[in-house]
């Protein structure tokens, strides 16, 4: 039971922590104009066949990097830098992709889709992992379900801390 924990926290802690690192940038960007004003959407403000943006505005070059290099710093203490970059990817890839059906759904102003937030990141990186053998099914969902359990508590905290503008 030991390692299966030890296995759980070694593919969650890394994606967990360039989540953080998103959202803190995320944070310093509504603080700090100017960060705004050099970060570039990755969709370079495209639009669809819908009509509305690919992604949005908080998709952008600065969080794939950010995303990358917390995702090499991390992953090079614990395994290898290649699996930092494949985390750091499917992480924000992940956001990317919930931000995409977030839009395709209309749900651009609402504030929270059930599913999507909060697991679109894990639920690809964890699908990507398993398809490259470095976790099994288990450790996939324990990990799934300690983010659905854990994401809105820290949101919430941060919410009330003043580092969000909503608590989910």
């Amino acid at each position: 039971m030991e390692e299966f924990l030890i296995k759980i926290l070694y593919f969650l802690i890394p994606c967990w922590l360039i989540n953080s690192a998103l959202n803190i940038l995320g944070y310093l960007k509504n603080r700090y104009s100017f960060l705004e004003k050099i970060d570039n959407p990755l969709d370079f403000n495209y639009k669809f066949i819908d009509n509305r943006r690919v992604l949005g505005k908080s998709t952008t070059i600065i969080g794939l990097g950010v995303a990358l290099l917390i995702g090499i710093t991390i992953e090079f203490f614990l395994s290898t830098v290649f699996w930092g970059i494949i985390k750091g990817l499917c992480i924000y890839l992940g956001h990317a992709l919930g931000s995409f059906i977030k839009r395709r759904l209309n749900f651009m102003d609402s504030k929270f889709l059930p599913i999507v937030d909060h697991g679109d990141a894990i639920i690809l990186t964890g699908l990507v992992f398993l398809a490259l053998n470095q976790i099994n099914i288990y450790i996939f969902l324990f990990s799934l379900g300690l983010t659905y359990v854990f994401y809105p508590l820290i949101c919430y905290i941060a919410y009330k801390l003043g580092l969000r503008t909503d608590p989910l």
